[in-house]
């Protein structure tokens, strides 16, 4: 097709589908094709509402946004499980395909509003989101209070503060509170007023929990990515360099000396699930 032109697919049943304009979108045109193949009236349904990110989730990431959209139904509003206006609403408000998840898995409980759902969007990733959910779920507060919470938290900050920061600071927030045993099914600890401070209190409090707990063999485990990350970052120049850290507690240690909470992230560091690098003199 992309010899001889669009003209063809303008003739079939996928004339309907945009094709055109998705693949003008970066969209694989192979997975495209398939999945109008399967699924040509869902994929005219997405256009039309503009929720063209569950189209890309699988032409470009081979996902069929699991959770957000039913491939298989046959009736739009069973395709997305809510009302095309609702969905109208969701896009024209600036939200996308993780909002109708979120939008969908709270109405019936009236957890959240659109507003709010739009909002659980921007502060937190796919990855986190069902977390997050289960989390809220679990500690008896709804989506819609906790976001409230964490748009006035980003509104103490000002300046550029995104509300994804503020979500990401809350999700490492609660892991460490559960992790040193705080009751967060009292909302004082659940919501603190003063969330950056109580962040970095518990943060601190979890990593020396995680360093007394450390174990020697995990330690010999690490040596092998800290040679990797040796040969991948460590660099010198302008009086400057990158050092790695040698072992968890050497973050740990960082987190003290700097007065922040890197040491809350030592394990993932040692894990491999995140990486820290320390810039000196």
């Amino acid at each position: 097709y992309d010899l001889i032109g669009m003209e063809e697919i303008k003739k079939s049943e996928f004339r309907y589908c945009r094709v055109p304009e998705l693949i003008g979108r970066r969209c694989d045109p192979l997975r495209l094709l398939t999945l109008c193949c399967f699924h040509p009236r869902q994929v005219e349904f997405l256009e039309k509402i503009g929720l063209t990110d569950a189209v890309k989730d699988y032409t470009e990431h081979g996902i069929k946004s699991h959770g957000a959209v039913r491939w298989d139904a046959e009736r739009p509003q069973d395709f997305i499980g809510m009302s095309i206006k609702e969905a109208r609403e969701i896009v024209e408000k600036g939200g996308g395909v993780d909002a109708v998840r979120t939008y969908r898995a709270l109405r019936e409980t009236k957890g959240a509003s659109i507003e709010e759902s739009i909002a659980f969007e921007k502060a937190f990733s796919r990855k986190d989101a069902k977390t997050i959910r289960a989390k809220a779920k679990r500690y008896g507060v709804t989506i819609g209070k906790m976001m409230r919470y964490l748009e006035a938290q980003r509104d103490q900050r000002g300046g550029n503060t995104t509300l994804y920061s503020i979500g990401e600071e809350y999700r490492d927030y609660l892991n460490a509170a559960e992790g040193v045993g705080l009751d967060l099914h009292n909302h004082v600890f659940l919501m603190p007023k003063d969330l950056r401070r109580k962040h970095d209190e518990v943060t601190a409090a979890y990593s020396q929990l995680l360093a007394e707990r450390r174990s020697a063999e995990e330690e010999a485990a690490y040596k092998p990515r800290r040679e990797e990350l040796e040969k991948r970052y460590a660099f010198s120049y302008g009086g400057m360099c990158i050092v790695i850290p040698s072992c968890a507690n050497a973050i740990v240690q960082e987190g003290k000396t700097l007065h922040h909470c890197v040491g809350g992230y030592a394990d993932r560091h040692i894990k491999g699930k995140t990486t820290i690098l320390f810039l000196r003199r």
